[in-house]
Order: structure tokens, then C-alpha cells, then sequence
């Protein structure tokens, strides 16, 4: 408390940096060379990239054409002329042909999680897009991985506002004051922030993981990833949120005094939520041992945003904004004071 400034201004600065990284984020698959590399299969991948077959072979692009025969002749041509594609089949068995739908496979040069992968599927899709029959349709893991990007986190903007909103008015009706409520919910985000940043900055641009985990960069996590722990994060650390507030909300009612609910609040509530996020982080942990690459991801990111949280947030910020702001953290306007029931006290003492 004697400190505040300099933790509010520490706090901020750690958030800040730690979360630049993720606006770095891509979706997709891991590279090949960042999976297990040792076991049978790993054997018989490295003797075909022994004989020149690019590592893309594990990221097969489908295309199905509904014109005949005719299609899959100009599907092909166009296919194998297009640039980054290693080699076009066509196979005319019954598995690949039924009527006038043919299944084709193409080989990219480059990996789905590269953006040159990517560019493959938008050429394909360009080029293919007049066939007889119609176009062409392209899939594939790496065509799935950008329609799921797409879909999902091209409304995330809309998701965060919404969970974001919803979560405002609960806590407004809770703690009965608006800048506590925002204050809360900007923290979340923040911290959610941080957690993304260390994703990026450890796995995909591989600053640690290889010395901890032996994993190489992985230049991309898998695209389901980030939502799982923005779901697991936010609700986690929203309750360490509404915890440490709604009992320094219960001291002020108390005592009018800001100072003296910050530190009431915070003596009584303060190693609890700390030990209860050091539990989690060491469960977390202990999970990325596991030699699933998917597991050590979320589970280490999990563990970090959770002691980012409880150290950074709870233990710097949330008590040196509440400080500076005074008499502000229990402004609420009449006309929502008037829809929430204020029982309790008197908050007429100092700020």
C-alpha cells in the first residue's frame, strides 16, 4: 500500500510485455519436426523424406470434382501446375470414384502450419473454382484448420464482448459498484492476455520448450487449443477475482475506510487464493509431463496463467488500482443503485 504506484506501474508493465507475444498467434498443426521422433513411425517418415518427399505428406490436400472424367483431367493439370505442389493423385478405383464425384490427392511442398501451406489451399481453391460440374471442392487438415479459424476466432472479438458483458452486470449486482465490476472484468482479460503470450513465446516460437521439454518450435498451436484455456482461465480466474473483492467490498461496508478494507480484505483472503493457485499450478505441471504434445501445451499454460493471475494480478495490481482509486471503487449511479438492493451499513467514511 505504501508502494502502490510502483506496483500499479510494475504490474501493468509485466501484463504488457508478457502479453505482446500473443498477437503473434497462429493456428494450425505443429511442425512435423517438433512431434516424437523416435518410434517406428517417426522411422518410416524419415526414411521417405530420405528419398525427397517433402515433410507436407502429412498434410495431404483433398480435392473432389462432380464433373466425370473430364474434371478430374483438368483438376489434375491444374493441380500440378500450381505452385508449392509436390504431386497430384488420381486414382481411378471405386474407393476414389463413385458416379461423377472423384476424390484427388494432393501433395503440398510446404507444411498446413506455414503460410505457404495455406497459400496452396487458397490457389487451389481459386484455380479449381471452374471445372465441369461445378468447383471443385478442397479439403484436408490444413483447409479444415483455416475454415475452424476462421469460424471460431473471427467471432472472438464478439464472444469476449458478450462473456465480457454478461460478466459486468453479474458482478455490478454483486459488488454493487461499476468500477469495481470493470476493474474486474479488464483484469481478466489482461491476465488472459499474459497466458497467450507465454503460449507463443515458450511453444510456438520454441523460447524454452526445448530445453524443458525437448520439443522443438512448434510455429503454430493447434486451433481448439487457445479456446479451451481462455474457457478454463477466465472462469478460474474470475473467481479468484470476485473472491478477493466481494470481501473487500464486505470490509469497507464494515469500516468506510478503502484503506482498511484493502488490507482487511487482502489479510483474510490473500494466502488462500495464493495456495489455491499454487495447488493448480503444480497439478498443471505435473500434467505436462505427459509426452502428448497437446497435454504439455494446455497444461503448461494453464499452470503459468494461473500463477500470473494469483501473483501479478491478485498480489500487485487488484490492490494498487483499488488504493489509487478512492472514493471512485464505490461510485454507483443512482438509477443503478436504485435496482440493487443495498443492505448493509452506511458507506459514508473516508476514501
Amino acid at each position: 500500500m505504501r508502494f502502490r504506484w510502483l506496483a500499479a506501474i510494475a504490474g501493468v508493465a509485466l501484463i504488457a510485455v508478457t502479453t505482446v507475444p500473443a498477437f503473434w498467434l497462429k493456428t494450425g498443426e505443429p511442425l512435423i519436426e517438433s512431434l516424437v521422433q523416435t518410434g517406428p513411425a517417426a522411422r518410416s517418415f524419415h526414411q521417405l523424406e530420405a528419398h525427397g518427399i517433402p515433410s507436407a505428406i502429412d498434410f495431404p490436400i483433398y480435392v473432389m470434382t462432380h464433373g466425370g472424367a473430364d474434371a478430374v483431367r483438368q483438376a489434375k493439370a491444374v493441380a500440378a501446375a500450381t505452385p508449392g505442389v509436390y504431386h497430384v493423385f488420381a486414382p481411378d478405383t471405386p474407393a476414389f470414384r463413385k458416379g461423377a464425384d472423384a476424390l484427388l490427392t494432393v501433395i503440398p511442398k510446404a507444411e498446413g502450419s506455414l503460410k505457404e501451406g495455406k497459400a496452396i489451399v487458397t490457389a487451389l481453391r481459386h484455380r479449381l473454382s471452374a471445372l465441369p460440374g461445378g468447383a471443385a471442392e478442397v479439403g484436408g487438415s490444413t483447409a479444415a484448420d483455416m475454415s475452424f479459424t476462421n469460424a471460431v476466432y473471427g467471432n472472438f472479438p464478439l464472444l469476449l464482448a458478450v462473456v465480457s458483458l454478461v460478466t459486468l452486470i453479474i458482478l455490478v449486482l454483486s459488488l454493487r459498484s461499476i468500477v469495481l465490476a470493470v476493474k474486474a472484468v479488464v483484469l481478466n482479460v489482461a491476465s488472459l492476455g499474459s497466458a497467450f503470450g507465454f503460449m507463443v513465446w515458450f511453444w510456438q516460437l520454441g523460447h524454452g520448450s526445448s530445453l524443458i521439454y525437448g520439443i522443438p518450435a512448434t510455429n503454430a498451436i493447434r486451433a481448439w487449443i487457445p479456446s479451451i484455456v481462455f474457457a478454463s482461465l477466465f472462469g478460474l480466474s474470475m473467481d479468484y477475482e470476485v473472491f478477493v473483492l466481494s470481501r473487500i467490498r464486505e470490509e469497507y461496508d464494515q469500516t468506510g475506510s478503502t484503506h482498511q478494507a484493502i488490507v482487511s480484505g487482502l489479510a483474510r483472503t490473500g494466502r488462500l487464493v495464493t495456495c489455491a493457485a499454487l495447488i493448480l499450478m503444480v497439478t498443471f505441471l505435473s500434467l505436462s509431463i505427459d509426452p502428448n504434445q497437446i497435454v504439455k501445451i494446455e497444461a503448461s499454460t494453464l499452470a503459468v496463467g494461473i500463477i500470473i493471475d494469483a501473483v501479478i494480478i491478485r498480489t500487485l495490481l487488484v490492490p494498487a488500482l483499488v488504493s489509487l482509486m478512492g472514493r471512485w471503487n464505490w461510485w454507483l449511479p443512482g438509477s443503478v443503485g436504485r435496482m440493487v438492493s443495498r443492505n448493509g451499513p452506511s458507506t459514508s467514511g473516508e476514501g
